[in-house]
């Protein structure tokens, strides 16, 4: 789930994540490339069985929060088991395109399939300079 409505398609890094962390993309599933917008009907058509949200940010001047709320609460997804299953993942994993996309996926595939996957207690900023 992404406030950027064109999001997370075939061809987006998000994509990639989600096929490294074993993760059947929904959105990808549909044929929806990266860039084309996501709409509510296709999100009840793909039938997700959990959705990745992005963690409340400290200081969140985007309306984040607010614009989860709306979409979790919009009746149109009413009926969705996913919205029984709301998997929380800090943004800075979901919105990944750095070095860092390993820990991403880490986190992705702890989040979809149980916490105990993979040891996160060593991450530290993956850089190429002393």
């Amino acid at each position: 789930m992404s406030q950027m409505k064109n999001f997370g398609g075939t061809g987006s890094m998000y994509d990639v994540l989600c096929t490294r962390a074993r993760i059947e993309n929904g959105i990808a599933k549909l044929g929806l490339k990266n860039g084309e917008p996501l709409s509510k009907e296709l999100v009840v058509k793909a039938n997700p069985d959990f959705f990745l949200v992005s963690g409340v940010r400290t200081v969140d001047l985007s309306g984040a929060h607010e614009a989860h709320q709306r979409f979790l609460s919009d009746p149109a997804l009413a009926g969705l088991p996913a919205l029984q299953n709301i998997r929380i993942v800090p943004d800075r994993y979901i919105y990944c395109a750095s070095q860092q996309c390993a820990y991403s996926v880490k986190a992705m595939a702890n989040a979809a399939y149980g916490r105990t996957l993979f040891d996160l207690s060593d991450e530290h900023l993956i850089k190429g300079y002393e």
